[in-house]
């Protein structure tokens, strides 16, 4: 399993506080503490607001059902008499079968009397409710492999404060953690005096043969495939964050649990022909019909993600297939919806991210912008849109390229107006006359990328993907398509992943990029057929950057070369030699010679990675300078020159070193993004430079890597 297991397959449902509730304040350390447990979590959070809304629970459910999560923590629903009679009545069903599915499901509680009740209803659980006071907790020493299974490492041994409303009566296989022969009660909760909290008979419990019954703090039950965990720690400290967390990592399955998220088969049957029913409708361009027949088919899914494999896949079609239907029909905001349904289920769904992209586009280019600029930028959306067809359209001439007259300038740009209208870009209340005004001051001059980034301060069309905006993708809104649209071979298609090194060839619009190198940013855009690639000039100052997005027949892989045995001395070529140990001057004869500064020792690592392991910044400006790709992986584990660029900090020194650098980490990664270091890309683990960075404490890198 790998390290970051959870970074996109925890679900939160938390009872939100309710009114009159006082709730102490954290510390700044324990606040500290819970911050740094919970960091590289990326976790959905469904607050039920006391469980007295409805939609709420419904929302809960099919959170639930979606098969896209693995553990669920149900966070903290005892402080309002109203929340677990919900949970129970409305998500019961859906817990009982995620857990029995495989899935682990955490329970933190403030009052174990308040929660008891519904697992015993809805899993069995035969606790009963214990004291109530703080003291010292210790692993179960009769349970000390079940411990070591659950919370591996330090967390099987180590001992742990907390105030909790113990459970009793829990069987010996399922004590986690409980009280010792050294346990006390620290302190006693005033306001529970009159409540029975148990007499600490148990205190010799653990050390004296058969195991007597006493308080438990942490308490697992099997259900089905998966389990069920009780935290009865009422503050949900530092200790107890970890171990949540510790649970949810260890007791679930690699792969969401099917039984909560399956349609049975004639469930599925009936979706798959509404969705035929609606392809129909769509190829005779009836799309409301087509959309209404999209919709029945995501009915029969009721919220459910469907069991992995062809149940999920067709519904990422059909959510896919609805956006599309919306986009047609000029309803943003629901195709947006849609596209977003696509991608909870399949992150990386080509077509939902650009259907997405495009109904943000349509809804959001024009937030943040004074009315001015937006008739300036809708203007410059058409400039140049009119260059890169001429650069990248095929040579196609149009607007201020077609030929020297006003008339055909005029008319071409009122096309685009009529265009800008049907398609929705164009904001309500929109000052037409003010627009041509603005319209007739800009169209004689000419419009390119390089312009845009002065301008408007970048241009990048996945920008809009991200939430931002892009001349491109609000061109692309209008006109209905790409200015390089066109289909792509079985075999081009195949040809090149993200991380690829490629060399651009073959342009006639754009001859300055030819010869150079580039990385592949993204999957082929299937409605252009073309791949956006990050190409690095050289032979321009600060190695010049460009965005460009370009047709296979123009880019051709570039595979890495790997050291020749013969030129190897145990198993390094000479430049990495020089790189690891930062000799710029041998590293420059070494290029001069022309050896390939993207080789690959024996290991699977460029000198670039060497260079970067150990913050030598001259020969890390130096190689780059040279050509060498920042975004490409090590042969076996797929890190960059950024992971290891952020492998060591102040908890993890490099290897030898009486201290770390942080200068000269943060100089290294500076120059790493400067040319185009890519900061989100995941190795083979699917860990990030960040996650390195935040493991090994490197808060300035951490910093640069998040701005």
């Amino acid at each position: 399993m790998s390290s970051d297991f959870m970074s996109e397959h925890l679900l939160m449902i938390e009872r939100e506080p309710s009114p009159g509730f006082i709730i102490a304040a954290d510390s700044a350390e324990v606040k500290a503490a819970t911050e740094a447990a919970w960091r590289n979590m990326r976790y959905e959070r469904i607050g039920l607001e006391c469980g007295t809304r409805p939609d709420k629970l419904e929302l809960c459910r099919r959170a639930i059902a979606s098969g896209r999560f693995h553990a669920i923590v149900l966070s903290d629903l005892s402080e309002n008499h109203q929340a677990v009679p919900a949970v129970e009545s409305a998500l019961g069903t859906a817990l009982q079968s995620f857990a029995r599915g495989g899935g682990a499901i955490a329970v933190t509680t403030c009052d174990a009397a308040m929660a008891l009740p519904m697992l015993q209803r809805l899993f069995g659980v035969v606790w009963a409710m214990g004291g109530y006071y703080r003291t010292t907790w210790a692993p179960a020493r009769e349970n000390a492999e079940g411990v070591a299974r659950t919370f591996p490492g330090e967390l099987a041994t180590a001992t742990f404060s907390a105030k909790a409303h113990a459970v009793r009566q829990v069987p010996e296989h399922e004590r986690m953690y409980g009280t010792t022969p050294r346990s006390r009660t620290q302190s006693l909760v005033p306001f529970m005096a009159g409540r029975e909290v148990g007499k600490r008979e148990d205190a010799d419990s653990v050390t004296s043969g058969a195991a007597e019954d006493y308080d438990v703090v942490v308490a697992k039950h099997a259900y089905g495939n998966g389990s069920l965990a009780l935290f009865c720690d009422i503050n949900m400290e530092a200790a107890t964050v970890q171990r949540v967390l510790s649970y949810c990592r260890q007791c679930s399955l690699d792969a969401p649990p099917d039984a909560v998220a399956s349609l049975d088969a004639s469930t599925f049957e009936a979706a798959l022909a509404h969705k035929a029913e609606g392809n129909g409708a769509f190829a005779a361009q009836n799309f409301a019909s087509a959309a209404a027949a999209y919709e029945a088919a995501l009915a029969a899914y009721d919220g459910r993600g469907g069991a992995s494999g062809e149940q999920r896949d067709e519904k990422v079609k059909i959510c896919s297939n609805l956006a599309e239907c919306r986009l047609k029909l000029d309803q943003w905001e629901r195709a947006a919806e849609a596209a977003s349904a696509a991608l909870a289920l399949a992150p990386g769904h080509a077509k939902s991210l650009i259907r997405r992209a495009k109904a943000a586009e349509s809804l959001g280019w024009a937030k943040g912008l004074s009315a001015d600029k937006q008739r300036e930028w809708l203007c410059d959306c058409y400039r140049m849109r009119v260059d890169d067809d001429m650069c990248w359209g095929g040579g196609f001439l149009h607007g201020l390229y077609a030929r020297d007259d006003g008339d055909l300038i005029s008319s071409d740009f009122l096309i685009y107006c009529k265009l800008s209208v049907k398609h929705g870009v164009v904001p309500r209340s929109w000052d037409w006359a003010a627009f041509l005004r603005t319209a007739t001051a800009l169209l004689p001059y000419a419009f390119e990328k390089q312009d845009a980034k002065e301008k408007w301060g970048g241009e990048n069309v996945f920008a809009a993907v991200m939430g931002g905006r892009s001349l491109r993708a609000t061109a692309e809104v209008v006109y209905g398509n790409s200015c390089q649209a066109m289909e792509p071979s079985a075999e081009e298609s195949m040809a090149l992943r993200p991380q690829d090194r490629v060399i651009v060839h073959g342009l006639t619009g754009r001859p300055e990029l030819n010869d150079a190198l580039g990385t592949v940013l993204w999957p082929m855009e299937p409605a252009s057929g073309r791949y956006c690639v990050r190409v690095r000039r050289p032979d321009c100052a600060f190695c010049e950057l460009d965005d460009v997005k370009l047709k296979p027949t123009n880019l051709r892989k570039m595979p890495l070369a790997v050291v020749d045995a013969r030129d190897a001395r145990d198993g390094y070529h000479a430049i990495h030699v020089a790189a690891i140990d930062g000799r710029v001057g041998v590293v420059e004869a070494q290029l001069a010679q022309g050896i390939d500064p993207d080789l690959l020792d024996e290991d699977g690592w460029t000198p670039l990675m060497r260079a970067c392991l150990w913050a030598h910044v001259p020969v890390v400006q130096l190689l780059l300078l040279h050509g060498a790709t920042p975004d490409v992986g090590a042969t076996t584990t797929g890190s960059t020159a950024l992971h290891f660029a952020c492998m060591h900090g102040p908890r993890r020194l490099p290897p030898n070193a009486p201290y770390y650098d942080v200068m000269r980490h943060k100089l290294t990664v500076e120059t790493l993004l400067a040319h185009g270091a890519q900061p989100g890309l995941g190795n083979a683990k699917r860990e990030t430079a960040a996650m390195w960075a935040r493991q090994a404490g490197a808060a300035e890198v951490l910093r640069l890597l998040e701005q």
